[in-house]
């Protein structure tokens, strides 16, 4: 059985049970919302991966980790080939556990949620401004949104199209990349006006004396960055250390021919095409219905692909975190 297939392999086909064709301009939004219904419904094929790191952070210190984009969170984690106990966000507010992780004994991998930066913006009293840098004259004249605070703690707000937003647009120009006008202590996010992109794009603090801080570099096709962060606690010796982790993937819609279509059953697809279409038209019952053979066409692809050897693994919550066993 092929596990991957591509957009072009599946458009020309997978739309027949609702009657649109491969041109039709409904039938992609349709797939993409079809298969995110289905990719967050389970524990399917490729919705898990494994990623393999360097630390070199300070010993005795925590260091915080921002992942790729297509990671949604961490499920479980190894550290120098040693099982690591990986924690939610509301962990560090536990009564009698560990409490803020930044300062945590225990080697432990918390989570820190979303950012829209591989790093954040220095908290050093200084004036700092962000520079976006593009590499292709052909993003001459795009547009970013930066939104942020300001040195006050305010947000950053300026003149957009004649009104008064929160917010600063800057326009590229890979001859001289541009700075922002207004002064940034914290960047909460980053809308990107045009897309797709020729390159990609690279943001910089640059604070009042000239130096600069590499913040986030940014794919071609991101139009609205979200990143996970975990923080890694406790006394860890010096050098380089291995972490390994297993990540829960986030859904990616599909966009262009040469996309992987993350469902890999075509035939929980073309259900869940149809099960859309009936619930649009008020049919819940059979809309319900096609979802459900949906699910059982994924659950028995799932079978297929761990086969009959594996066994189940128990993996229990050791001390200072909530009781429970969790079956894997």
């Amino acid at each position: 059985m092929n596990y991957r297939h591509t957009w072009g392999q599946l458009k020309g086909t997978v739309g027949v049970p609702i009657g649109l064709d491969a041109g039709h301009a409904n039938l992609l939004p349709r797939v993409n919302e079809a298969c995110e219904v289905l990719w967050n419904a389970g524990d399917w094929v490729g919705k898990f991966q494994r990623y393999k790191l360097k630390i070199n952070g300070t010993p005795g210190r925590a260091c915080f980790i921002t992942w790729p984009r297509f990671v949604e969170t961490i499920e479980a984690a190894r550290l120098c080939d040693a099982p690591l106990g990986v924690r939610n966000a509301q962990f560090e507010f536990v009564e009698h556990a560990t409490g803020d992780l930044d300062r945590a004994f225990s080697v432990l991998l918390g989570d820190r949620q979303e950012v829209c930066s591989f790093d954040d913006m220095d908290e050093d009293g200084r004036l700092h401004r962000i520079q976006v840098e593009t590499h292709l004259s052909a993003d001459n004249d795009g547009r970013v949104l930066l939104l942020g605070l300001d040195p006050n703690g305010h947000r950053v707000r300026t003149v957009q199209n004649g009104v008064m937003a929160d917010g600063e647009v800057v326009v590229f120009n890979a001859a001289a990349a541009p700075l922002t006008v207004s002064n940034f202590a914290k960047l909460t996010g980053v809308q990107f006006l045009t897309n797709p992109r020729a390159g990609r794009v690279t943001l910089y603090q640059v604070n009042e004396n000239g130096g600069e801080k590499p913040l986030a570099v940014y794919d071609p096709d991101e139009e609205v960055p979200v990143y996970r962060r975990s923080v890694l606690s406790g006394a860890r010796g010096g050098g380089a250390q291995t972490l390994l982790v297993l990540a829960r993937m986030r859904f990616q819609p599909v966009k262009r021919d040469t996309d992987y279509v993350q469902i890999s059953s075509v035939t929980a697809i073309k259900n869940m095409l149809v099960a859309l279409q009936k619930r649009d038209n008020g049919k819940l019952q059979e809309a319900a219905a096609y979802q459900q053979l949906a699910i059982n066409a994924l659950d028995d692809e799932l079978k297929q692909y761990r086969g009959a050897g594996p066994g189940r693994v128990m993996r229990f919550a050791d001390a200072g975190a909530p009781s429970g066993v969790n079956v894997m």
